[in-house]
């Protein structure tokens, strides 16, 4: 949670061109990027399907696996996240959290800039 605001203040300010900005060279890097990401995110779906793969194949999928929860960067099993009523209850709320977290960035966000005339 300490985290949210500065990523969300970070990336605001690295992606927030004008229109006629929006052909540039970082927008497109950005772009493809994105699109590389969601690939290897459905590359980790795929490796939780019902289907037998070679061992090699299923290490590539499970390597992608941190792409769709990155919450397993942070290790929740460390803070109490161990058993699956836990775990699903912080999956089932993390978005909510993450939503609150970008709204009140941007509520600080706009009364700082009435504050400050901007």
């Amino acid at each position: 949670l300490v985290l949210m605001p500065i990523i969300i203040i970070l990336l605001y300010s690295m992606f927030k061109d004008k229109y006629a900005n929006w052909g540039s060279w970082r927008n497109g890097l950005a772009s493809l990027l994105f699109v590389v990401l969601n690939n290897y995110q459905v590359v980790a779906m795929m490796g939780d399907m019902n289907i037998a793969y070679n061992k090699t194949t299923q290490n590539i999928f499970s390597w992608w696996s941190w792409t769709t929860d990155l919450i397993s960067i942070f290790r929740p099993n460390c803070a109490g996240f161990d058993n699956f009523n836990r775990t699903l209850l912080a999956q089932t709320v993390a978005p909510a959290i993450l939503m609150g977290m970008f709204f009140l960035t941007w509520s600080i966000s706009q009364i700082g800039a009435k504050l400050f005339n901007k």
